[in-house]
């Protein structure tokens, strides 16, 4: 096993690790779950804390692990995104961070896949400002949520990304090290090298794009809220506006868009415009509910809408 140096080590603990407490080790390619990532965390009987021991073996190639994305206050050291396909749209994504003055670097890319995109920061930031900000730059871009994965995510708290320079063990992949291609060598201490001199972007500036999406947000999401089921069965509502607060709806020519109350519930529809509602609010229908097996009904809005506002 290589020995990375231990100025190495620590910059990578500081660059990319998170969560001290608990990580994820890969299945090796010969076991029964192959590429799987199996938690390593106190209340497991395997576990062993997050030291320098542990990164030089990931670094080395001895095991291969993945980093939460955020610690335990819900800060983030990093902004990364996923590409499952070999298209443009990492960079895409990477051109429109360079127009509003950010630099992105690609890492892991392999035949059929066009990897992951990191920015690095120069301090750590709330997830939530971090998942506005990224998830504007993915609509600049042009590019759906649904086709690049983002790192942390809006939806969960605990998500996770297998850590940079490290071998991917999944099947098909060959083993593939994830390496920064700006580095141009495939030396794990060289790759550090590059890393020290990376560019960390600036926190505050993105705190103000996070800022002015904000503002121009029609209302805030009521993803997890936590709602009554107490609401009077018996109280009558003309239409379903007169249940949705006037503040979150937002309004485009003759029609109304906010969040769908159901899509909440699941917890998704994070630009809070899935639900259409036409101008006397007596049709309605949630777009992503129209998707073939994923219909939310007109009773199923209008009981939900009921619950979270009428309560």
């Amino acid at each position: 096993m290589q020995q990375i140096k231990d100025s190495h080590l620590n910059l990578y603990r500081a660059l990319f690790i998170n969560n001290e407490t608990e990580w994820f080790q890969q299945h090796r390619l010969e076991t029964t779950n192959p590429g799987h990532f199996y938690s390593v965390d106190p209340s497991k009987k395997w576990y062993r804390p997050l030291d320098n021991e542990v990164i030089n073996k990931h670094l080395s190639g001895d095991l291969t692990c993945s980093w939460y994305a955020n610690d335990d206050n819900d800060m983030c050291k990093w902004l990364a995104f996923d590409n499952d396909h070999d298209n443009d749209n990492l960079e895409r994504i990477k051109s429109v961070l360079s127009s509003v003055g950010f630099t992105a670097y690609g890492e892991s890319r392999r035949p059929g896949r066009e990897g992951h995109l990191w920015l690095l920061l120069d301090e750590p930031i709330d997830r939530t400002s971090l998942c506005l900000f990224g998830d504007e730059i993915r609509r600049q871009a042009g590019v759906s949520n649904s086709d690049i994965e983002m790192y942390p995510t809006t939806k969960s708290k605990r998500s996770k990304l297998r850590g940079p320079l490290g071998i991917n063990r999944k099947a098909g992949a060959n083993k593939v090290r994830g390496l920064f291609e700006e580095a141009r060598s495939a030396d794990a201490e060289e790759q550090l090298d590059w890393l020290a001199g990376a560019v960390r972007n600036d926190t505050s500036r993105i705190i103000q794009i996070a800022d002015l999406v904000r503002s121009r947000q029609p209302a805030p999401c009521v993803n997890n809220i936590v709602v009554s089921n107490n609401y009077k069965e018996n109280r009558e509502f003309a239409t379903i506006l007169d249940i949705i607060p006037s503040e979150r709806l937002r309004r485009l020519g003759s029609k109304y868009f906010t969040q769908c109350p159901v899509c909440a519930n699941e917890g998704h529809d994070e630009g809070c415009n899935n639900l259409q509602i036409s101008n006397d609010g007596k049709i309605f229908c949630c777009w992503y509910g129209n998707s073939p097996g994923k219909i939310h009904t007109k009773a199923q809005i209008f009981s939900e809408a009921k619950r979270i506002y009428a309560a």
